[in-house]
Formats: structure tokens, C-alpha cells, sequence
């Protein structure tokens, strides 16, 4: 079949000539992709090409640089291997890769010597239908090849009188000969590989300790000093201490139980799990629960007071001890983390980039391609390509159009669609699959979707199709031969549990698969996977532990992401808790007593952070910009690898001007078609673009206030009369697409709980009323026609805390760029005014200056006293 036995080795790529005939030549090329896609899923075993192609039946791999590639001569292999730079971990890796590989008849690895523990992939890997003859040949120069690579490690274990590991080897070496491959592989697992540690466990570690923050202190208190009554026989009055020392992080900022409370029923309203200890140190709460012996039910708390009610489960509750929140969907989420960042920090595609730190363009980035040009030049791109896509540039858009340009061009290949969250990967999917029907190209799609999932979420009816258990209703729509239909209903029966099976098929039967960046499927692609596209939308908002592991399973990867709009969360707390572990980690060398309790404590996850201190002495703070990944690779990207968009297809021009000149330095080009979805429901006066309500500072009219029981409650019910007068004002003439933001969670609890304000917007939109009030950080990536946001903050603060969080530029950008046609501002210009002297709120007051040359202001006593007039007009009449 061949002309050649071995790779011929020329200007960095390696060839070999094939006779396929015409008639197999698609098949052949369908074969090839899936070879490949093998070979990217091994990356710790082989020397990954940077592409490959099939032309004119000659397989060609292409490599960066093929320098470090020697040819071993089958009369001179003592002699290349004691060139070799290598120990006995490489031997083992290298060992067990070829021991995997001669099961599966693949031989001939022994043409290269290995780098690092890694081999060149033989042509057998590829063509699996060499000559018996050529097989044997290869297999013999492979038995040779490690046989005298065994003599010489023995040598050396000789000299060092090393009995033990010279007993091992020579029992593999009987193995060997014997092509006894199982009893290898049960062999070398007396070798401990070591974990090489990695300044990403240190960043992920650190995302973990607001786990930390949320342990508390407790004293049980008497019936008789509770504020509460009826308290039950089962249940406790704890008092809870904020301001304990951690025997180890001393002290630390912790939530209220009230911030607490609210976080956790905000997300979920199923009663809360706690974990009690009464050890004299402060828990783990990292770890899995082992028994439930002690879970408590966290029931009620005190409004102001830090004392909440638990309801007992089992044994009773000491007098006093430490309170730790406990969510298995939390442990999970470490779990996978740990295990996604230990597959990323040695992997070949990262490893160029995670020792680098990138240098800031002065003079900004500019673009290499048009637009019309991009789809295509992403998908013939090998390795990363990063596109930065501002609000309304069409980011959706340009992953439908990959997507659906790269699977016409390759139908045999595999596609891994992913977003960090259900909404926006949900509208990703909706838009690949319009464009791939509308074009006509065949595919399957499989959206992973947890069973939970499944049987408590609504899911959209075009999501529907794509799930696991769909799979088997397809099987069983083919025609089936007499008798093998049994196999059908068999598996039929369990298309209603989510049934690992059924997932497995999903996963091999798709040319597209969709799952959230932190899907457990990824315990099913990770070493047994690759792809060869990855589409990651999102990518600005997650955290390395979050997004690396998802690059690292494509030969093409499209990162799509916006680093001027939210960062991952809770990032500047993630910064906060690195700097404490560096401290701790510092003074642990010279500490041997907290160095045992930590390990006490924490266990492998403390020494991995340990060893990687041992070893590299200190953190590179310069390594912080990591914890933003997609702007790091960004930066770092060649400019020919790397595209920003600039063409606004969502807002109106005015606000398309502003968003662009205050966060990205320049304008827009501005693409929006002309249309007028509210013509007729706004009012004439108010029917522009950019409308500011500006009402007064408290301290002129003391109802404006953000806080008015001076409890640190986010909450202004001067802005929620402002926005049910402006929402009054409209005429629903049909169901408007309306969306009502605050950056602040009370705000929202506010509107929600307004009664008004829910029968109004009742008659304007078809809406469920808790889908029209969003918080602003929750709302990143979507869009309305009409869009009103209250920035609630009015104060005598001073500087930056008079503000808090919400004058963060990526969070302005969200907040003020999710408008199509109408944007309605409520809020306190003279609060922006007054402190903006102060640095951080430089850029709020730049977006108010650019807001006053495009937009209209109106003072809210004057739109109050028109809306009076009005009524008092309309009642006359």
C-alpha cells in the first residue's frame, strides 16, 4: 500500500506517500480527521503537529521547528540514547504510551528518539492497515529501541546500589520481551509521577477562598437572651462572631449573615445546609462531606443583629464552635476546577504562553483583516485566535458563521461550541442552528444539559431536540433488521434517566456539541477528546479554571470575549485572597508548627501550593493578569492571530458614539439598520435615544437618598416613583421589549416587590414581571429596544465609596450598552459631579460628559410637575 515504511523528514514537516483509491479518498480523509483528533486528545504522550494536510495522497505533518528532532540509526541506539536528555520519568511516560499503543497494534515509535517523555506519532498510528511484515519490523526495532535504554538506566541504578528500582526494571525488561503489555502498564504504576506545580493552582486556589470568608464563629444563646420566640425543641439561637482570628489567615473580611443570607437566596430559595465543628480551629470547608451527622438547616436570622435560627439534624449542637455554609453544587464545582487546571498547566497548546506576561501596545491594536475576510481566516488559522467583540459588534453572529462556514468546508469534523453560561450558549446554539439549516448542511448538534437540569429548568422547545435522550429516539426511526430491534428498546427504556450511555453516544454520534465551559461532560472529553474547532463565547468573564482546559481540546480555537466588559467575578476578593495565601506561604518556611496545621487543615491541596513555593521561591505578581486569561492571550496573541470588531449593529448612533469614545477610544462604524420598534408608545418629548432623568442630591431634597433607614441598604424609593410616572406615560399600543436594570441587588428586591409597579408593566409588555427586573451584572449579553436603568447611589460618602462597585469601567460599559433604541437614565448627575476629583470615578464622569453632548436631560422635578399638569389637563377635560 505504501512506498515508504517511515517518515521522511524535510523543512519542518514530515511526509509520507500513500496509495488511496479514488473511490476511498473521502473516506480516507473522514479517517484521517478522526485519527487526528486522537492524536490532539494525547497531547502528554505525542509531539503535536501545528497542522496537517492530505494532498495528492501525501500525508503531511507540519511542524513550528523539526530541529529537535533526531532520527535514532538502528546501528548507533546505545550511542543516540546516551544523548539523550532524559530520566527515569521520561522513560516511564515514554514506556507507558508504547505499551498503550502496541495493544492497539500501532509500532514503529522508535524512528525519533522521544522529547520530554513525549514520542513522534508513527505512521501506523495513522495507517492502520501496514504490511504484517513492516508491523513486525517496527515492533522488533521498538523492543530494541527500550531495551537498551533498560540497560543503560540499570547502569546507573547499579552504581547507586539501588536494588529496589533495578528489581523493577529488570522485571519490565522480562515484560517487554514477553510483549507482556498489561503486566507493563501494572508495573510502572509502582513509579510516583511527580505533579509539577504551577502558579495556576495558586490562582484557582484562591478563587476558592470566599469558602474561606464564610466561616464563622458561633455561641449558642439561651431562650431567655434571644430575640426570637417560638423557638422550637429542635432548633437554636446561635450568635455569630464576624470578627474571629483565623488561627492561620488572622483576621479577615467576612460577609454579614445578612449579605450572606441574601447571596444564597438569590440564587436558589431551598433552605440553606450548614456544617458545625467544634474543633478549637477553624474548619475545612473545601472538602467533601463525608457523613451528615453535622448538618444543621440555617432557618431565620435577625434583621440587623448578627444571630440567626438553625433547626438540628442529629446529635445536639455544642455551646460553641465554627459555622461553615455547605452546597454540594459548590464542592463540585472546586472538584472540577482542581481536576480542569491540573489538565491545563503542562499541556503543549498553553505552554508558549503561561511563562510569558504580556506587554501593553501603546499605541492600541489594529486590525490585519476586513471583516468580509474574518470567518474564513479563523477557521484555516492552527492554534488560537482570539476576537475581541465590544457590545452589539456581533459576536454571536461571527461564531454562526465559523461554525457554519468551517463544517461546509470539513464535513467529517467535530465542532465544541462553549459559553460560560445556559442564556448565552442557549442563543449561540439557536443561531448555529438557523444558519446551518438555512444553508443546508447537514450536522448533528448534542446540547449537554445535567439531568437536574433537565427535569427543573424550563427549556426552550428548539433546545429540546438536541438532548441525550433524543439520540435514542433518532436510533429507533432507522429501519432495524428482524430481531436487532430488541437492542433498541432496551436502551429506549432509559432515555428518561440521564443514563451515561446515552451520553456517550450523544458525545461520539455529534458534529457539534454545545456545553457551559464547567460542564460535567468535560470529565468525558478531557484525555479522550479533541476537536477540531473550539468556539468559546464569553471568554472575558472566566477565570483560567474556568476557560484553559477548553482550549486545550482544540487543533482551532476561537476565543471570543470582551476584556472592557465584566471580568470573572468577585475578581478583585479572587486578588485579595492571593495576596494572603503569598504571606502565608512566606512565612510557613520559617514556621514549621503553622506549616503542619495547614497541612493538617487542608491537606494535598496546601502541599501542591507548597511544593510549587519550594520550588520557585515566590509568586510573580506580575502573573495576577492570568486571573483574566482571555485578556492575557489576547495581549500576547500575534496581530495576525488576533481581530477586534467595530462594526455596532445594536445601539442607535448617539450611544453607539458615546460607549465607543469613553471604553474603547474610538467610535464605531456604525451599521444599524434604520428602524423604529416604539414609535407611537413613547411620548414625543421623550422619544429619543438617550433620555437622563437627573434628580436632585440628598442633600438638597433628603427623599433622593440611597439609604433612607441608614442600615448600608442599596435601596432608593425616589427612583422607583420616577420610573413608574416615566412607565405610565407610555402607550402600549403592542407588547414592548422592556428591560428595567440597577447594578444593586435590594434595588431590584424593591421593584420586584412593588405591587404598582408590577400591574403597570403588566399592560406594556407580555413579559413575566421577575424576567423585566434585572441587575445589570446578570444582564451582560443581552439586549432591548427599551431599556431603563436606576443607578440608585445618593449620598454624602466620600470619593470612591460614595459609588462602590458600580464605577468599575467593564461594568459601566454593561450597564449603559444593552440598549437597541431607547435608553432611559435615572439618576443623580451632581453625585457623579461632586467627587469627580476623585480617580476612580474619572471615567463615570467622562461617560456623563459624553452622555450631555449626545443625550437629552431633564430634571426629575420638572418631569414630575409635567406629569401633574397633565393629569390635572386630562381631568378638566
Amino acid at each position: 500500500m505504501s512506498k515508504m515504511s517511515v517518515w521522511q523528514l524535510t523543512s519542518n514537516q514530515l511526509s509520507f506517500e500513500l496509495q488511496i483509491p479514488e473511490k476511498s479518498l473521502d473516506l480516507f480523509r473522514d479517517y484521517l480527521f478522526h485519527r487526528f483528533r486522537e492524536l490532539f486528545s494525547q497531547a502528554d504522550n505525542f509531539i503535536l503537529p501545528d497542522d496537517w494536510s492530505f494532498i495528492n495522497n501525501i500525508l503531511v505533518l507540519k511542524f513550528r521547528d523539526t530541529q529537535g528532532l533526531k532520527m535514532v540509526k538502528i546501528d548507533a541506539i546505545e550511542k543516540d540514547l546516551q544523548d539523550l536528555d532524559s530520566n527515569i520519568e521520561d522513560f516511564i511516560k515514554v514506556l507507558r504510551t508504547l505499551a498503550n499503543q502496541h495493544e492497539l497494534n500501532i509500532m514503529g515509535f522508535s524512528q525519533f528518539l522521544p522529547i520530554k517523555g513525549k514520542w513522534v506519532a508513527p505512521i501506523s498510528f495513522f495507517i492502520r492497515s501496514l504490511q504484517k511484515q513492516k508491523l513486525e519490523e517496527a515492533l522488533h526495532r521498538d523492543i530494541r529501541f527500550m531495551d537498551t535504554w533498560i540497560s543503560l538506566i540499570l547502569n546507573r541504578l547499579n552504581r547507586k546500589n539501588d536494588k529496589e528500582t533495578i528489581g523493577l526494571f529488570k522485571l519490565i525488561r522480562e515484560a517487554l520481551d514477553e510483549h507482556n503489555y498489561s503486566e507493563i502498564l501494572k508495573l510502572i504504576k509502582s513509579f510516583k509521577t511527580k505533579e509539577n506545580p504551577s502558579f495556576l493552582d495558586l490562582l484557582t486556589e484562591s478563587e476558592f477562598f470566599y469558602k474561606i470568608r464564610q466561616i464563622y464563629k458561633f455561641k449558642k444563646m439561651s431562650l431567655n437572651e434571644a430575640p426570637f420566640k417560638n423557638i422550637r425543641k429542635n432548633e437554636n439561637v446561635l450568635e455569630i462572631d464576624l470578627y474571629f482570628n483565623d488561627n492561620h489567615f488572622g483576621k479577615i473580611k467576612r460577609p454579614s449573615v445578612q449579605e450572606l443570607w441574601d447571596e444564597l437566596m438569590e440564587n436558589s430559595h431551598i433552605t440553606r445546609l450548614l456544617v458545625y465543628s467544634d474543633l478549637k480551629t477553624p474548619p475545612n470547608p473545601l472538602k467533601i462531606l463525608r457523613n451528615n451527622e453535622k448538618i444543621v438547616e440555617w432557618i431565620d436570622l435577625h434583621r440587623d443583629q448578627q444571630i440567626i435560627v438553625i433547626k438540628n439534624r442529629g446529635k445536639p449542637l455544642p455551646k460553641r464552635g465554627f459555622l461553615y455554609v455547605y452546597e454540594f453544587g459548590d464542592i463540585d464545582q472546586i472538584q472540577k476546577k482542581r481536576k480542569f487546571i491540573n489538565f491545563v498547566k503542562n499541556h503543549p497548546i498553553l505552554e508558549k504562553y503561561l511563562n510569558k506576561i504580556p506587554i501593553e501596545e501603546e499605541d492600541g491594536f489594529t486590525n490585519r483583516y476586513q471583516r468580509k475576510d474574518l470567518a474564513e481566516i479563523i477557521f484555516k488559522n492552527c492554534g488560537l485566535f482570539a476576537v475581541q467583540g465590544p457590545p452589539g459588534t456581533g459576536k454571536t453572529y461571527l461564531a454562526a458563521e465559523v461554525v457554519a462556514k468551517f463544517l461546509k468546508n470539513n464535513p467529517y469534523a467535530k465542532i465544541l461550541v462553549c459559553s460560560k453560561e445556559h442564556l448565552a450558549l442557549n442563543y449561540i446554539l439557536k443561531k448555529v442552528v438557523e444558519r446551518l439549516n438555512y444553508e443546508k448542511t447537514e450536522f448533528r448538534a448534542f446540547r449537554s444539559l445535567s439531568y437536574i437540569k433537565q427535569t427543573t429548568s424550563t427549556i426552550e422547545s428548539y433546545i429540546k431536540e438536541f438532548l441525550s435522550s433524543n439520540i435514542m429516539k433518532e436510533i429507533g426511526s432507522y429501519k432495524w433488521k428482524n430481531g436487532s430491534e430488541i437492542w433498541y428498546h432496551a436502551q429506549e427504556s432509559l432515555v428518561q434517566e440521564y443514563d451515561l450511555r446515552n451520553l456517550s453516544l450523544a458525545i461520539s454520534s455529534a458534529s457539534i456539541i454545545f456545553c457551559t465551559t464547567m460542564d460535567r461532560t468535560f470529565y468525558q472529553l478531557i484525555n479522550k477528546k479533541s476537536f477540531d474547532l473550539v468556539v468559546i463565547e464569553e471568554a472575558g468573564k472566566s477565570y483560567p479554571s474556568e476557560l484553559l482546559h477548553t482550549i486545550c481540546l482544540g487543533h482551532r480555537v476561537l476565543l471570543i470575549g470582551d476584556q472592557n466588559q465584566l471580568p470573572p467575578y468577585q475578581i478583585r476578593e479572587t486578588e485579595e485572597a492571593l495576596r494572603i495565601w503569598e504571606d502565608i506561604l512566606k512565612r510557613v518556611k520559617s514556621n514549621s508548627r503553622l506549616n503542619e496545621d495547614l497541612q493538617k487543615r487542608f491537606g494535598y491541596d496546601y502541599l501542591k501550593l507548597k511544593n510549587f513555593y519550594n520550588i520557585y521561591s515566590s509568586f510573580d505578581m506580575q502573573q495576577l493578569c492570568w486571573l483574566k486569561p482571555f485578556e492575557t492571550l489576547f495581549n500576547l496573541l500575534p496581530a495576525e492571530k488576533k481581530y477586534v470588531l467595530d462594526q455596532q449593529y445594536r445601539m442607535e448612533r448617539p450611544l453607539s458614539n458615546v460607549i465607543g469614545r469613553v471604553f474603547y477610544n474610538r467610535e464605531f462604524k456604525h451599521k444599524k439598520k434604520p428602524e423604529k420598534p416604539l414609535i407611537g408608545i413613547i411620548p414625543e418629548e421623550y422619544d429619543v435615544p438617550m433620555l437622563w432623568i437627573d434628580t436632585p442630591h440628598m442633600t438638597e431634597y433628603m427623599d433622593a437618598t440611597d439609604d433612607p433607614e441608614k442600615i448600608g441598604m442599596r435601596v432608593n424609593f425616589y427612583e422607583l416613583s420616577i420610573l413608574i410616572t416615566y412607565l405610565k406615560l407610555l402607550k402600549p399600543i403592542k407588547s414592548i421589549d422592556l428591560i428595567i436594570l440597577t447594578p444593586y441587588n435590594d434595588q431590584k428586591d424593591l421593584f420586584l416587590e412593588s405591587e404598582e409597579l408590577k400591574n403597570v408593566c403588566s399592560e406594556l409588555t407580555n413579559k413575566p414581571f421577575k424576567e423585566l427586573i434585572r441587575t445589570t451584572d446578570e444582564y451582560q449579553g443581552h439586549e432591548a429596544d427599551l431599556t431603563i436603568l436606576s443607578l440608585v447611589r445618593n449620598n454624602t460618602l466620600y470619593a470612591a465609596s460614595s459609588w462602590g462597585f458600580i464605577i468599575e469601567p467593564e461594568r459601566l460599559n454593561v450597564m449603559f450598552s444593552r440598549t437597541k433604541s431607547r435608553q432611559v437614565i435615572i439618576g443623580c448627575t451632581q453625585h457623579i459631579i461632586r467627587n469627580s476629583h476623585e480617580e476612580r470615578i474619572k471615567i463615570f464622569h467622562n461617560l456623563y460628559l459624553e452622555y450631555k453632548k449626545e443625550g437629552i436631560f431633564v430634571s426629575s422635578e420638572n418631569f414630575l410637575e409635567n406629569q401633574e399638569k397633565n393629569k390635572e389637563r386630562e381631568n378638566s377635560e
